[in-house]
């Protein structure tokens, strides 16, 4: 404002301003002469800037927050107390962005945008397919990236009046967006632009790779979505009276609705109304096609500038969460391909509105929130901790299967109100993928891999789940299925190491499974053959499955007994392959390595009983294999029915191994070829078929070899314990134990004998009832009640 001179009127501080009765007089003293020149400041200067708020937080709620408590766990009390830090509004805001990092979700920022000058646009390069080659000469006369980026793109909405951008001549020119866009639903996308331009698209090639810091390390960036030029040619054959359908499927880059089409067997220039992009079906608009169906002829698309018309690009199936990159070019020249000038230029409407559709959602607006700059920070710094959360998070339907992705290291809890099924039964066969009841393989297929490239296009996706191990000359080790777009296609865990034609995969039961080889039988001799390949990982117990195509399968639930050497193993049952692959897997559902580090098998193994042993036996007669062979005098029988708690130096549950016997007289079938003596006697029996531990060192390893038998004799089945058909006569009958004879070993000494008969003046507070014979026949016959005992209890 114009200078104003207020010399006549003081002020002193000390006074807070109040030594001149009108404050705005006192305040102009103070504002006058504090920029140098023919102007100064007054109060009336500040009245644009009154009743300005950063934010609507007032006293009392900023009072509030930097108060706010936090409870934290007492070590004095061990209860929680309220504890009021030194925090500030950047405190915590440093707080969030740490946790939420750069957003990777609906976070973005625009698209970066380059401006061109009509004279920079490459003419040759109007119509026609260049591939990545530029559409323009020299460098952009303005561009736009990172946060400006936000306040123009907005909704992906532009309509230039006159110029393009005020640092452009004249009123053509070209704009060109490039960035990413990140989907958050698996499935096809459409982009679709109204425009009144000529209008490029290009996309993500399948092979293309980048760094996290956004180098690009592959030859192609991308490939042509759409380019709608003034005018483009293609063959094209007859379908109907109103439609024609491209030669060449390729071709639909080049065509848009309101585009018009010309040629020799359509009766004028006229407008393309519709377009099938699966079919290549182009339907006109009030004007007949000649000739007789399938007739080719060359058809002419124009685009008139200044005209709105719709271009829509389908996308391959995306990845959710994924980002690819993406380029979009507006261009209005101002001479066409032969040097003619573009009429009304200046007056002419120069629009364009982005559009998309995903697999979940209608047509709309692409906003700035869902596309990023190429100059966008994705690196993994940057990521902070939410991603975390999201990446880990249990969707919808269960979480992972498989191996372990992203960065848990716990147990994620799950609820549900359903019957949780973790019954494990192991597979017998290869199979084909037609047999998904008893083999492995869940599908076959040829497929053309890409370098690169982790998506199948799949049109029957039928029998594959999520987790299936996948295999094949470009499929890298540790492969699974992560994601399947239902008779579309499938996401793998890894990228396809190489390009291959007609690659044979195979996708492969996961349950159980523990590693693929390739290698030969002979007998019961297996032998790894394949380059790089072991026994590692394998153990006893669990089941080879395999078929070499010549050779049936394995007998079903062939299992491993022993493992000889790093790549041969010692088979259950016996058979002949030539070199194929061989599939292993768990023998049991439940595995627990918890105990693997304590369980060394150098020092600590598990020997199996192949016939009963009484109390008092020393000699047992045991399986013959690898443990059996591992075993020596110095080490120890461990478990419940061993004592050595007579021995000083032994604790009860341990008995010393005295002698280690292999009768040579007898075959390896016997069940006494094989066997120890301990220096203790058994306190208590052990069935055929038991296990115990057998250990060199000095301290308890009975952990090491859990009891296989039940008591009582129940055995175990798939729907749980039954009596076991050695003992009918006790059985489960509506939670109640059943039975007709009940015996007790007691002491044969008298004096020590526990048990007696009650007399009359016999006195008990407890007893258990005992009825036996009430089942011998039928329970309603009066000469059938059976009899009641009573046990009385002391």
């Amino acid at each position: 404002m114009a200078q104003k001179s207020f010399r006549k009127f003081g002020t002193v501080r000390s006074e807070n301003l109040s030594d001149i009765d009108n404050l705005t007089i006192s305040l102009n003293n103070l504002l006058d002469k504090l920029v140098d020149g023919s102007s100064t400041y007054i109060s009336e200067d500040l009245d644009c800037i009154r009743q300005i708020s950063t934010t609507s937080l007032d006293n009392t709620g900023f009072l509030r927050f930097a108060n706010n408590e936090e409870s934290v766990l007492s070590p004095i009390t061990l209860l929680n107390t309220p504890f009021v830090p030194n925090k500030t509004y950047q405190n915590r805001l440093d707080i969030i962005r740490t946790f939420t990092g750069e957003p990777r979700i609906s976070g973005g920022n625009g698209l970066s945008a380059k401006y061109y000058n009509f004279d920079q646009i490459i003419i040759d390069r109007l119509n026609g397919d260049f591939g990545e080659q530029s559409a323009f000469n020299g460098t952009p006369v303005a561009t736009e990236t990172g946060a400006d980026q936000n306040t123009t793109w907005l909704n992906g909405t532009f309509n230039y009046n006159g110029a393009i951008q005020d640092a452009m001549t004249g009123f053509g020119g070209a704009v060109e967006w490039e960035g990413y866009f990140i989907p958050v639903t698996t499935g096809t996308h459409e982009f679709r632009a109204l425009t009144s331009g000529l209008y490029h698209m290009d996309w993500q090639a399948d092979n293309y790779v980048e760094d996290q810091f956004g180098n690009v390390q592959s030859a192609d960036t991308y490939v042509t979505a759409k380019r709608i030029g003034l005018e483009n040619k293609m063959q094209v054959k007859v379908v109907s009276t109103s439609a024609v359908q491209l030669v060449t499927i390729s071709d639909k880059k080049f065509i848009g609705l309101s585009l018009k089409g010309s040629g020799s067997n359509l009766s004028s220039e006229t407008p393309i109304g519709a377009f099938d992009d699966i079919t290549g079906i182009i339907t006109f608009d009030g004007t007949t096609v000649t000739g007789s169906v399938d007739d080719t002829f060359e058809l002419t698309v124009k685009k008139e500038l200044g005209e709105e018309g719709f271009v829509s690009y389908f996308t391959p199936v995306l990845e959710k969460y994924r980002k690819y990159r993406v380029k979009f070019r507006l261009l209005f020249p101002e001479k066409d391909t032969s040097g003619n000038d573009i009429p009304n230029l200046s007056q002419m409407s120069k629009t364009i509105d982005f559009e998309l559709s995903s697999p979940l959602t209608s047509m709309g607006d692409i906003r700035y929130t869902r596309v990023y700059t190429l100059d966008y920070d994705f690196t993994e710094n940057a990521k902070g901790r939410m991603i975390n959360f999201i990446e880990d998070s249990v969707l919808f339907g269960g979480g992972e299967i498989g191996e372990v992705k992203g960065s848990a290291t716990g147990y994620v809890g799950v609820k549900t109100n359903k019957k949780v099924d973790i019954k494990y039964k192991p597979k017998t066969k290869l199979g084909d993928g037609t047999d998904l009841i008893n083999g492995i393989i869940r599908k076959s297929i040829t497929y053309d891999t890409i370098t690169n490239t982790n998506f199948i296009a799949l049109s029957n996706t039928s029998g594959i789940e999520i987790g299936n191990k996948v295999f094949g000359a470009s499929v890298p080790a540790n492969t699974e299925v992560t994601e399947i777009v239902i008779n579309e296609g499938l996401f793998l865990s890894n990228k396809f190491s190489s390009t291959i034609a007609n690659d044979p995969i195979i996708f492969v039961e996961h349950r159980g499974f523990v590693k693929k080889v390739t290698g030969t039988t002979s007998g019961t001799t297996l032998t790894i053959t394949g380059s790089g390949q072991d026994t590692s990982d394998l153990r006893a117990g669990m089941i080879v499955i395999g078929n070499d195509l010549t050779n049936s399968d394995f007998p079903d639930y062939t299992r491993i007994t022993t493992i000889e050497d790093a790549s041969t193993l010692t088979l259950s049952s016996s058979k002949t392959t030539n070199t194929t692959f061989l599939f292993f897997y768990q023998g049991k559902g439940l595995i627990n390595d918890s105990l693997i580090s304590f369980c060394l098998p150098a020092a600590t193994r598990c020997l199996t009983l192949t016939k009963s042993a009484s109390i008092g036996d020393t000699q047992l007669f045991v399986e013959s294999g690898e443990a059996f062979d591992e075993v020596t005098t110095a080490w120890d029988a461990q478990g419940s029915a061993f004592d050595g708690s007579d021995t000083p130096e032994q604790k009860f549950g341990s008995s010393d191994i005295s002698v280690k016997t292999t009768n040579t007289t007898l075959p390896d079938t016997d069940p006494e070829k094989f066997s120890i003596t301990i220096d203790e006697g058994l306190v208590k029996p052990l069935a055929a078929g038991a296990n115990f531990t057998v250990t060199s060192n000095s301290d308890s390893r009975i952990l090491c070899c859990p009891p296989t038998d039940t008591s009582p004799p129940f055995e175990a089945i798939e729907t749980g314990l039954r009596t076991t058909l050695n003992d009918p006569k006790l059985r489960l009958s509506q939670g109640n134990l059943i039975f007709d004879n009940l015996s007790a070993t007691i002491d044969e000494t008298p004096s020590s004998g526990n048990i007696s008969s009650a007399t009359a003046t016999s006195v008990s507070t407890k007893s258990i009832l005992i009825e036996t014979g009430v089942t011998a026949g039928d329970p309603t016959d009066t000469n059938n009640q059976g009899t009641t005992f009573k046990i009385l209890c002391a």
